[in-house]
């Protein structure tokens, strides 16, 4: 694999002025040979039986086995079972429940990261300034706009943790579904995950007092799997179809001019709420301490609607129309400097808490 990223490099200002000034709060530039070569697999078993109980119940047993290396784990089996039951004779209303566990793999370029940046292999040069632990004045300022001699700079490096683990997931859902008519369906679906083991960076190496630990290095950032999760989604949808539901699409040709029972309008709304305390692999807690991370997850989008009209009604005349509005995401206020001096702008005000903000709506 062959990967260049940041090879001219990068400076990072704290404002228009410092840019216009400059004096940059700190530099980036990754050298050396990015190639790197090495060996992964995965596999995994699974094993279903679905078991007819009655002529309207139906239960789902299964298992999977899954083994990766680079990972620690020899006993990653997901049990899952499942249950569909049309507890009346019309057959109109089907309840679903079901349980498991799954797990995710780890992607490749994860491991390539700790491989090409491995401060010997690749360097990722990380300069930032120096300031007076009691004045909080520049003492050595990063040189602009030439970096200096890099190969003389600290490098960060990347790590994966000894004892990774797969992450973790345990969901359970339920839901029921209704024909109504024969030209109506409406269901809803409820789904709990809760999510263990998952993935996180650690900075090994953060400055203490302004010192770093190991000096030879800058950052040095392990992918630890300490983090986790909790979602709650509900979802319904609607379908209609006025030529009914299991009515066999028009022909491409021919049939009657206007037909205005081929139209069919699909609709749904999820409400979910997911909140965990990791912003993925390499991203580093600001505060170093994720018991102080929990928030909302990057993608927890309150509300979701989606919406569509389609219509054949005309003969040789599709037309559809499509609407999709959602609440907006959450995102973190940041002070735009570098408080802790570790060379990461993530640093929050104190006091507020991670991605305690949204966007707008869409």
């Amino acid at each position: 694999s062959n990967a260049e990223s940041n090879y001219l490099g990068t400076y990072t200002f704290a404002s228009d002025a410092d840019f216009q000034a400059g004096n940059p709060l700190n530099y980036t530039q990754r050298i050396g040979d990015p190639t790197v070569s090495y060996f992964t697999m995965q596999t995994s078993l699974y094993l279903q039986d679905d078991i007819r109980i009655r002529k309207n119940l139906t239960l789902s047993a299964g298992v999977r086995y899954e083994l990766q290396t680079h990972l620690k784990d020899n006993d990653a089996i997901g049990p899952r079972v499942g249950m569909t039951w049309a507890p009346f004779k019309n057959g109109r209303t089907t309840l679903r429940a079901s349980a498991g566990i799954f797990y995710d793999w780890l992607v490749p370029d994860t491991y390539e990261q700790t491989l090409r940046v491995d401060g010997f292999h690749q360097l990722q040069v990380n300069i930032s300034q120096q300031l007076d632990p009691v004045t909080g004045l520049v003492t050595v300022p990063v040189p602009y706009p030439n970096p200096g001699n890099l190969q003389a700079a600290v490098s960060d490096r990347y790590l994966l943790s000894q004892g990774l683990h797969f992450q973790h997931y345990r969901r359970l859902s339920a839901g029921i579904d209704r024909t109504i008519g024969q030209k109506l369906r409406v269901s809803t679906t409820y789904a709990y995950t809760l999510g263990d083991s998952l993935w996180r960076g650690e900075n090994l190496n953060a400055p203490v007092n302004g010192i770093r630990p190991d000096p030879a290095f800058g950052n040095v950032i392990e992918v630890v799997g300490d983090a986790g999760s909790h979602q709650h989604q509900v979802t319904t949808s609607v379908q209609a179809n006025f030529a009914g539901l299991t009515a066999p699409p028009p022909p491409p040709v021919g049939g009657p001019f206007f037909d205005a029972k081929r139209l069919s309008i699909n609709g749904s709304y999820t409400f979910g709420e997911f909140t965990n305390n990791t912003d993925g692999r390499f991203n580093v807690p600001p505060t170093g301490d994720i018991n102080q991370e929990w928030g909302p997850a990057s993608n927890d989008i309150r509300h979701r609607v989606n919406a569509n009209v389609s219509s054949t009604q005309i003969r040789n005349l599709n037309v559809s129309v499509s609407v999709n509005a959602s609440s907006g995401s959450p995102y973190s206020i940041r002070t735009g400097g570098d408080d802790n001096g570790d060379g990461l702008f993530t640093d929050r005000p104190v006091g507020v808490s991670r991605n305690s903000e949204r966007t707008a709506g869409q």
